[in-house]
């Protein structure tokens, strides 16, 4: 998994070189983003009827981008980033049912986007869509019962599959300065673990900033 990781950040990053090399269009250019993730899993670690479904979990996504014109109107923007999802999941134990234990799924990683967007009024404004290809570099589980005053993490990357497909949509503004805002939605289209009998898909919501080194 990580050689293939490894594999294609490289390839991403000479493909990249290569569009920019060729052209020096201001509408080609590249950057750097950063910003927030709402994550979530479809399913957990906890389980039985005491158990909450999972929840959204707050983590940080950032990397590089690189974004080329197709056109007038169009262009796509390949992406590398650095993800931080899972989820959150409560559950009550003990003989009344009155203590309360947090599973925590952090689950990190190397996503690939390949978006494309769309601002047809030449203005800042564009959306985008595209598919990602995400692989995982850890996968950890936290559990926190406050009675005992228990914290304790497990390495569970055993437990799932190297890599995942979502696909992204979302909209966004480019000031002129070079900054810029957006948001983004990546839903989970591929089962991202290897237990028994569950499959669990990786939903996040991203808010973040980037900024264009080049371009307009």
């Amino acid at each position: 998994m990580k050689k293939s990781a490894i594999i294609a950040s490289l390839l991403l990053l000479a493909i990249s070189n290569s569009l920019l090399a060729q052209d020096s269009k201001p509408s080609m250019f590249i950057g750097i983003k950063a910003g927030l993730n709402g994550a979530s899993t479809s399913q957990g670690f906890g389980s039985g009827t005491n158990f909450e479904d999972p929840g959204m979990k707050l983590g940080v996504a950032g990397g590089i981008f690189v974004h080329f014109p197709l056109g007038e109107d169009w262009g796509m923007q390949p992406e590398l980033l650095y993800s931080s999802e899972g989820s959150l999941q409560e559950g009550k134990i003990g003989s009344g049912n009155n203590f309360v234990t947090v599973f925590t799924t952090k689950l990190n990683y190397l996503n690939i986007p390949f978006m494309f967007q769309y601002r047809g009024n030449k203005k800042g404004f564009y959306g985008e869509a595209g598919p990602q290809l995400g692989f995982l570099l850890t996968a950890k589980l936290n559990n926190k019962f406050p009675p005992t005053g228990v914290d304790a993490t497990t390495d569970v990357q055993t437990y799932f599959r190297g890599a995942a497909w979502s696909f992204g949509f979302g909209t966004g503004y480019n000031f002129s300065s070079g900054l810029g805002i957006g948001v983004r939605y990546n839903l989970g289209l591929t089962n991202i673990d290897d237990i028994p009998g569950q499959d669990w898909k990786s939903n996040v919501l991203h808010l973040g900033v980037h900024y264009r080194f080049t371009g307009k």
